[in-house]
């Protein structure tokens, strides 16, 4: 028991003189708190519209006005040419067109007015919210139109009432940060003691360690125990961040979402100490976690749907132990789902980290 803890309190050490490590572990949790949920953002904001009116009437100057007062939309220009909307789409100024045709305000009064959208499809997300939202806008318009003149605007419709559940402000950052904490987890717990091992194997110390009769438990244990902690420590921090900077805290239970972690670090760490394992320099071990890292984060459902990949894609993210771990915070941040109901994820997550646990704990060769 004293040669573990020595073996332990060495790591501390290690880590502790270590400037670049120290650095990393403040600033994983500082970046995907206050910088990533920013740069991640997929809301339709400040969105240029080009406006061809061809009415020039004092009703297409109000939807004109009422377009441009949303904070969703920006007029960048007015004009009577398509054409022209259509450079500004070209040259990237604007992302959608809302032409008003000749007789616009006559047709109204009639209930008989068209209005013509057009967006920009390059980024099919943005174009189809500027598509609806602009839609929303002109429909309204008519209704308060119709109502202004005494026409009857709910004759043959149906009233349809919307209620967003969970996520009521329609705010994407609050979708998106319980799962970027996944890249300050795989970062912490998965490359870091990968790189440490890896580094102590150029340097020859490991080598040293080798013939020695230290268990291989003892040795595995004192290098993964610390970047565990450090793992949770960091996964704190973006809480608490969360809580202050942006007001948002898990709706769920703290030991749930803590116990999530602990087993989604057990699984990144057992994924690092393969890693160290099978690589021989720091080089090869940084770009082979990279590659790891781009098919974690583009296969969890993390910026997409796994619901709308193809099927073989599917199959990958099924096995993909950040998918849990991403769907799993999801739901207790969001939704304030229990431990009963995250069952599929705890479960996934437990075999992942035993199997990879075990491969890493197989695959590291010691001389006895």
């Amino acid at each position: 028991m004293n040669t573990f803890l020595y073996l332990l309190q060495k790591e501390f050490i290690q880590i502790r003189r270590n400037s670049f490590m120290r650095r990393m572990i403040i600033m994983y949790p500082l970046l995907v708190t206050l910088v990533f949920p920013w740069a991640t953002s997929m809301d339709l904001v400040d969105c240029g519209v080009v406006i061809v009116d061809h009415d020039h009437s004092q009703l297409s100057s109000r939807l004109i006005n009422e377009i441009d007062a949303l904070p969703l939309f920006h007029v960048t220009s007015t004009t009577d040419s398509y054409t022209i909307g259509m450079n500004d789409i070209s040259s990237h100024d604007a992302t959608a067109i809302v032409e008003i045709p000749h007789g616009f305000s006559d047709s109204i009064s009639v209930g008989g007015a068209q209005v013509y959208i057009a967006s920009n499809a390059v980024d099919g997300l943005q174009g189809s919210l500027a598509m609806n939202y602009l839609g929303q806008v002109t429909t309204q318009f008519g209704q308060e139109i119709g109502h202004d003149i005494g026409m009857n605007t709910t004759t043959n419709q149906s009233e349809v009432a919307i209620k967003y559940l969970f996520n009521g402000t329609l705010n994407y950052r609050h979708f998106m940060i319980p799962g970027l904490i996944v890249f300050a987890l795989i970062a912490l717990t998965a490359m870091l003691p990968a790189l440490n091992i890896v580094s102590e194997k150029e340097k020859g110390t490991i080598e040293q360690m080798n013939v020695t009769p230290i268990h291989k438990y003892q040795f595995i244990l004192a290098k993964l125990i610390p970047y565990w902690i450090i793992g949770l420590i960091a996964v704190t921090i973006c809480i608490v961040l969360s809580g202050a900077v942006y007001g948002y805290l898990p709706k769920g239970s703290y030991a749930s979402l803590y116990l999530l972690v602990f087993l989604f670090i057990l699984t990144m760490s057992g994924i690092g100490l393969m890693l160290s394992n099978k690589s021989n320099t720091m080089q090869e071990a940084v770009f082979v976690m990279f590659f790891l890292m781009m098919i974690f984060s583009l296969m969890s459902g993390l910026f997409t749907p796994v619901q709308s990949m193809d099927s073989w894609a599917k199959w990958i993210a099924d096995i993909n132990p950040p998918r849990y771990f991403v769907d799993g915070m999801r739901a207790i941040y969001i939704k304030g789902s229990s431990f009963a109901q995250l069952g599929t994820e705890y479960i996934a997550l437990t075999i992942s980290s035993i199997l990879f646990g075990a491969l890493a704990v197989y695959t590291y060769k010691k001389q006895n």
